[in-house]
């Protein structure tokens, strides 16, 4: 995956993780790691401002499977 690692230091501090960020899986889902509606949101704006890029509103559902590998394939998508 293109953008994981940085999208890994995007998001360490939105997520509860305590140990190396390189060691996230990029298949669990976020909610795993103990984001949120609100933490999600705020994820999504990080990653905006880090890739000055604008997510589309469809991709601003929270669920269960959101994950790493779905925001990198977001990001590949829209750059």
């Amino acid at each position: 995956m293109k953008y994981d690692s940085e999208i890994k230091n995007v998001i360490k501090d939105y997520i509860d993780f305590e140990f190396d960020i390189n060691e996230i899986d990029n298949n669990v889902a976020l909610t795993d790691y103990g984001v949120d509606s609100l933490k999600y949101i705020s994820i999504i704006l990080a990653l905006e401002d880090y890739f000055k890029i604008e997510i589309p509103d469809n991709y601003l559902v929270f669920s269960k499977s959101n994950t790493i590998k779905k925001l990198n394939s977001i990001i590949e998508e829209l750059l």
